[in-house]
């Protein structure tokens, strides 16, 4: 009975859209990803830091920001105190 209500027009819509939203999305991905890969793999070693450097520091920097956030949140004076 609760697989029936998937069988409906309206989510099976969604459910299709979903599918070729997250196709196109890492089509797209690994068609970035490859070409940044082979060239990093292929530079030399004292541009190949630089270059890893460069992709990874995007994740440093949202990783920083939510410290730093929940750092405001959580301090003795803050929202949550």
């Amino acid at each position: 009975e609760a697989w029936k209500v998937f069988a409906e027009p309206g989510y099976l819509d969604v459910l299709w859209r979903t599918i070729g939203v997250s196709v196109v999305t890492t089509l797209g991905c690994v068609l970035l990803a490859v070409p940044v890969a082979w060239r990093i793999h292929r530079a030399s070693a004292r541009w190949r830091s630089w270059m890893l450097l460069l992709v990874v520091l995007p994740f440093w920097t949202s990783f920083l920001v939510r410290v730093y956030a929940w750092r405001v949140l959580l301090q003795a004076n803050g929202p949550l105190a």
